[in-house]
């Protein structure tokens, strides 16, 4: 599954981008953990070694205000990196989970929102799917969302 966002991805071009790459990877929409696995010429079964059952995102419901929490799938975070970020790089950058590749740091914080309730409606609109696969993996150990901004 190529996602189909009303948005380009973006580049990553510079040395801040890298470094939020390093410290907080993305989380995926449904279906690409099976675009990932087979970029890196894996089963599903044997990438799923590479991605954690994550705390999510919390979003507020615009018309009550309550807020309630979306547990996502993320890359682990190992040896201070995320386990795809190597030599200054992401090896899986050409299907690199959404909220990497969708994401930077230039962008404001509107449009960090905008993008971020866009894939949140990604996931809830194929929930059992995603959370049986998200339930399939372990819980994240080391999760640290960062202030606004990537969700």
């Amino acid at each position: 599954m190529t996602v189909n966002a009303p948005f380009e991805p973006t580049t990553c071009s510079c040395r801040a981008d890298r470094k939020s790459c390093q410290r907080q990877p993305g989380h995926l929409l449904p279906g690409q953990l099976k675009e990932i696995a087979d970029a890196l010429g894996l089963a599903v079964e044997a990438a799923r070694r590479y991605f954690w059952n994550s705390p999510g995102m919390v979003l507020a419901n615009s018309r009550t205000g309550k807020t309630f929490r979306v547990r996502t799938i993320t890359p682990r975070f190992e040896n201070g990196r995320c386990v795809f970020f190597k030599n200054e790089r992401c090896e899986v950058h050409a299907v690199a989970p959404f909220g990497c590749r969708f994401f930077d740091v230039h962008m404001s914080a509107a449009e960090g929102q905008r993008r971020s309730m866009w894939g949140a409606h990604a996931i809830l609109d194929r929930l059992a799917e995603y959370a049986e696969e998200r339930d399939r993996l372990d819980e994240a150990t080391h999760y640290r969302p960062l202030a606004g901004g990537r969700p």
